[in-house]
């Protein structure tokens, strides 16, 4: 497995917000994929700490709408 150092990335301008470019093999190594959501756990001394956000998927969203009687919570 390489060093995180030598994944690259890159801070980009996205619409009015910014965001962080990742190649593949630092996505496939993080165990990422396009879509899911990111949590910053801490930030110090110049380096940010994600964790990737675990969320039911749309099936068990479905179900659990029809288990609270057709109510949506979160």
């Amino acid at each position: 497995m390489k060093k995180l150092s030598e994944y690259k990335s890159k801070v980009i301008k996205y619409g009015n917000s910014q965001a962080i470019s990742l190649n593949q093999k630092a996505m496939e190594a993080a165990g990422l994929n396009m879509g899911d959501r990111l949590e910053i756990v801490s930030v110090k001394h110049h380096k940010i700490v994600f964790k990737k956000v675990e969320e039911p998927t749309f099936k068990e969203k479905i179900q659990a709408f029809y288990k609270n009687d057709g109510k949506y919570t979160e």
